[in-house]
């Protein structure tokens, strides 16, 4: 009976492995058209090895991983992108998107502004301005969080 169980378990390991293998970014891409973002995150993780730098991959794990609560994986497959495709302005707005969460709010400033500067459609400047506003807003209450931290221990 032992035998049986380690020699099944194998099986059913290799057979997991081999679905691994051989999904693709086309099925990443479904995924994430179909806004299942914690299923894509899964299978970008488990197909990056043989993935990663192909720019539809990183777009769509990217993708999925901003939506699954994984803002520093997003960050790094949207700079992958832009290393090689710097004007890829939906990326660089992703990106932008990313390091807002990360709260790294100059390099998310400097990319929302890059994405102003390629003139994008109107209401994509509105979203921009409203993380630009937020990053002021949260950016003075840090100063002053720390203006009165100082006053205090003084």
């Amino acid at each position: 009976m032992r035998i049986w169980m380690l020699r099944t378990g194998a099986f059913l390991s290799l057979v997991c492995w081999g679905l691994a293998v051989y999904a693709s970014p086309d099925e990443l891409k479904q995924l994430v058209k179909a806004g299942k973002y914690s299923e894509a995150f899964d299978l970008g993780q488990k197909i990056a090895i043989e993935w990663e730098g192909d720019p539809q991959f990183d777009y769509n794990y990217g993708m999925a991983a901003l939506e699954s609560g994984h803002p520093q994986e997003a960050a790094i497959a949207f700079d992958r992108i832009l290393m090689i495709y710097p004007n890829q302005h939906r990326v660089r707005l992703e990106f932008a998107r990313a390091k807002f969460i990360l709260e790294e709010y100059p390099g998310s400033r400097r990319e929302f502004n890059r994405v102003l500067e390629a003139d994008p459609p109107a209401n994509v400047k509105a979203r921009i301005q409203a993380f630009l506003e937020e990053i002021e807003k949260r950016e003075q209450s840090k100063r002053f969080q720390y203006s009165l931290t100082i006053n205090l221990d003084s």
